[in-house]
């Protein structure tokens, strides 16, 4: 008999490329930066929101690769939006702990 999946997340839906992309945009952040940095919710959104928006408008424009790390700036912006979202439950987990 099959394990019953219906309530777990498709993971298996998600390009492994796109996975792979984020870990190495993250790691050259990492490098960069400091390892976990982008976890400091005490910087404002405006600045994660701005480098994707940058990132996007560089990718629309015609440039598929970051100057810096040679990745896509699709990625590039897909990890500045996982950094919003991360602060976005990070607030909502502030007010519901009260």
């Amino acid at each position: 008999m099959d394990k019953d999946i219906t309530d777990k997340p498709a993971i298996e839906l998600i390009d492994p490329r796109f996975i792979l992309g984020m870990g190495r945009v993250l790691t050259f952040g990492a490098k960069k930066y400091n390892e976990g940095s982008w976890k400091d919710t005490s910087f404002k959104n405006d600045k994660d929101y701005g480098a994707a928006m940058r990132h996007l408008l560089k990718w629309r424009s015609g440039e598929e690769k970051d100057e810096e790390s040679g990745e896509s700036h699709l990625l590039h912006a897909a990890c500045d939006i996982m950094i919003l979202y991360y602060d976005e439950l990070q607030k909502k987990e502030e007010i519901c702990s009260y």
